[in-house]
């Protein structure tokens, strides 16, 4: 199946860095990401997408320790799909103790990957990925939060 679409995307050209080919029966989306062949072209080829697949494995927030105006936020997550498939961005929510949102950032894969990984490979299969961000600290409100992952 993913022959045929990458065949397609092949023969239409690359020219957004990011182009959505198709939608499978079961909702699962296929993305075209660039590689270079033998030759030097740059190609497309189909990943399958299926956000539902991230996990969070484990996520921690707290004080940064060389300012305590900002916050260094640590979490795990891993594809449990059997694919490679894009990296998600990630959404960081904050709320107050009623559950009302006082604070959210969205992060895009660059945001948030560290270095040894490449976005343009995907997010392979049961790999776990450990993040970290430094953000500033949304507040004395902000007494819970959120990790949400979305398609890019």
């Amino acid at each position: 199946e993913l022959r045929g679409v990458s065949t397609l995307v092949r023969q239409r050209g690359f020219e957004d860095g990011l182009l959505t080919v198709g939608v499978d029966p079961q909702g699962t989306r296929m993305r075209a990401v660039a590689f270079t062949d033998q030759n030097r072209h740059s190609r497309a080829v189909a990943l399958q997408e299926d956000i539902n697949q991230i996990e969070l494995l484990g996520q921690d927030i707290r004080t940064h320790p060389k300012s305590k105006q900002a916050l260094l936020v640590s979490a795990t997550i891993i594809n449990n799909a059997s694919f490679t498939q894009p990296y998600p961005g990630l959404q960081l929510s904050f709320s107050d103790i009623n559950g009302i949102k006082v604070a959210s950032r969205n992060f895009k894969p660059e945001d948030y990957l560290p270095s040894k990984f490449s976005r343009k490979k995907g997010m392979e299969s049961n790999i776990p990925i450990q993040l970290e961000l430094e953000l500033v600290d949304p507040g004395k409100n902000a007494v819970n939060f959120e990790f949400d992952f979305f398609s890019m």
